[in-house]
């Protein structure tokens, strides 16, 4: 499909990914709650940016605590950011049994990069 070039560009976070090609493992630097790049959606929530178009919402509704994980897409109008159809709702018993689960989801990661 002419028009749809896709590549990677360099940038200094690109190193890690460099040293990986080297044969030394990246290295990982967690994230602090001061390092978290927090926004506001069109209707004033705030949301936290994963990559890209990504965000992580936490919010209540009818009483219950959800985790919305989905793409944001940019208001035409008023330019403010508002959940897309493309995502996923987790309840806190489905956030709970995902967060216990993160040790093999990574595992699996790793075998499936070889």
């Amino acid at each position: 499909m002419p028009g749809n070039k896709r590549g990677a560009a360099l940038n200094n976070d690109s190193d890690a990914s460099l040293s990986s090609l080297e044969g030394e493992p990246p290295i990982k630097q967690s994230k602090s709650s001061s390092d978290v790049n927090y926004e506001k959606s069109a209707n004033g929530d705030k949301i936290i940016d994963l990559t890209g178009k990504k965000y992580v919402r936490v919010h209540s509704f009818r009483g219950r605590v959800f985790v919305d994980i989905r793409e944001y897409y940019e208001d035409k109008n008023d330019g403010g950011l508002k959940p897309g159809k493309k995502g996923i709702s987790l309840n806190s018993e489905q956030w709970d049994n995902l967060k216990s689960l993160i040790e093999i989801i990574d595992s699996n990661i790793k075998g499936a990069s070889l």
